[in-house]
């Protein structure tokens, strides 16, 4: 029992982190049951039009573009001058109120015609994609999927006001929920025979579980900060547009560096050496999302500590989280290099990974990461955007860098120009926070 107490107070683990952790776990545990059903009940076409259809699906980033860190954001600084009642509303300054009210009108309209525009977008463009095979394999289970992406984005409002509440156990709870009972329904039915159905199912299972969470708990709740007598206009082009159109490019380009990374490689050193690298990069980035935890689930408070000016709390609880974060990234990276070489002596699996080399060269450069990652979500608590130069700047070298590696050293060379990349990333961003603990705010975020 002492132990166990010693090592709660080193971990400082609380239920949200629980949840947070449990989630993420599941995913990497349920993913390689998922990869091994996948081609074991549907055929080679109808597995090519299952990954082509979160392929697809996965563009909803593109819609969003830093939107939903920015309502949370300005939900959280709200929320911080905000006292909860025994009905679980939020109440207190009614300037406050009336400011959270016009955040969420604006998230509710907002997030509305992004799913609008993303059912007919990429509902559109997937029917041209998937033209090539006979419509009635893929019509039905990719119009559900596109409904069921379309509504979650309807639901997104509701989260980000319990994240920005720091609703965070709640929130963690129905994730995890969600989570979970997709992924059984998934499995159940690939084992079942269902083919594309099975997928199509998931996705509703999700749906529904969160759409009936929120019209249990908080649809009221919702009603209430939006009603006409606590909404004040909500002016995006000043309170949102400044830090989104920085959040938009930043995210775009690291987007592209990760994703252009398997594609050079392919080109200049072909599809066996492409399909270890881009192996490589999805196991490292897995360490990776589990690592970052430590500081994505502190973002809310970090803004509340910022609206409340406790900067000294903040730079604690900062440089704590993010300690914790590199370390288990480290931890992780370590472990998975080991994991790997014995996968590679032991059975011939292994050898669709990358090198020693390649994993340990990306297990560094995400392990740094996750310093230029936390020093984002450090001043985006704060409505800054410090990463928009730096990010610009890496996708240059990235795209130049990139071929000139691989075309002299494959998958070696890609992996280098990426570390290089997060090792600019690291000065860069540590020089910004330096200066900015210091007390010197007049310079340049951007």
């Amino acid at each position: 029992m002492q132990l166990l107490q010693r090592l709660q107070r080193l971990i400082d683990w609380d239920i949200p982190l629980l949840l947070a952790f449990a989630n993420r776990a599941w995913s990497l545990l349920s993913g390689p049951v998922t990869v091994f059903l996948v081609p074991t009940y549907l055929s080679s076409e109808e597995q090519g039009l299952f990954y082509t259809f979160s392929s697809i699906l996965s563009a909803q980033m593109l819609f969003e573009l830093g939107l939903n860190q920015c309502v949370m954001t300005s939900i959280s600084h709200e929320t911080a001058h905000l006292n909860v009642d025994k009905e679980g509303i939020l109440r207190g300054d009614m300037a406050r109120l009336a400011r959270l009210g016009g955040i969420l009108k604006f998230a509710i309209i907002w997030y509305t015609a992004i799913a609008i525009i993303y059912l007919i977008a990429v509902g559109v463009s997937g029917l041209f994609i998937l033209q090539k095979l006979p419509m009635e394999m893929w019509l039905f289970p990719w119009v559900v999927l596109v409904l069921c992406t379309a509504l979650n984005l309807l639901l997104t409002p509701f989260w980000l006001l319990m994240e920005g509440a720091r609703e965070l156990e709640a929130l963690g709870s129905v994730r995890l929920l969600c989570n979970v009972l997709s992924t059984l329904c998934l499995w159940t039915l690939l084992v079942c025979g269902k083919g594309l159905s099975a997928p199509a199912g998931s996705a509703v299972a999700a749906v529904l579980c969160g759409a009936a969470f929120v019209v249990v708990t908080k649809f009221k709740k919702m009603r209430h900060y939006v009603k006409s007598s606590y909404a004040e206009d909500f002016d995006w082009k000043t309170e949102i547009l400044p830090q989104q159109w920085r959040i938009a490019i930043t995210w775009i380009s690291s987007y592209l560096i990760f994703n252009v990374m398997t594609s050079i490689c392919y080109y200049f050193s072909g599809a066996a050496e492409a399909g270890r690298l881009g192996i490589s990069v999805q196991v490292g980035m897995a360490v990776h999302l589990f690592a970052i935890i430590w500081l994505t689930r502190q973002s809310p408070v970090f803004a509340g500590m910022s609206s409340s000016g406790d900067r000294e709390a903040l730079r604690v609880l900062f440089k704590k989280s993010l300690r914790r974060s590199v370390a288990t990234a480290c931890l992780g990276g370590v472990s998975l290099v080991v994991f790997i070489e014995l996968l590679k002596t032991y059975h011939a699996l292994g050898n669709r990974f990358g090198s020693v080399w390649v994993i340990s060269i990306l297990s560094m450069a995400l392990a740094l990461n996750q310093i230029v990652q936390g020093i984002g979500i450090y001043f985006r608590s704060q409505k800054k955007e410090p990463l928009l130069g730096l990010a610009v700047v890496n996708a240059g070298i990235a795209f130049v860098g990139m071929p000139i590696g691989a075309s002299s050293a494959g998958a070696i060379g890609v992996s280098l120009v990426f570390l290089i990349t997060q090792i600019l990333s690291v000065i860069w961003c540590s020089i910004k926070f330096k200066q900015w603990d210091k007390g010197n705010t007049s310079f340049s975020l951007c």
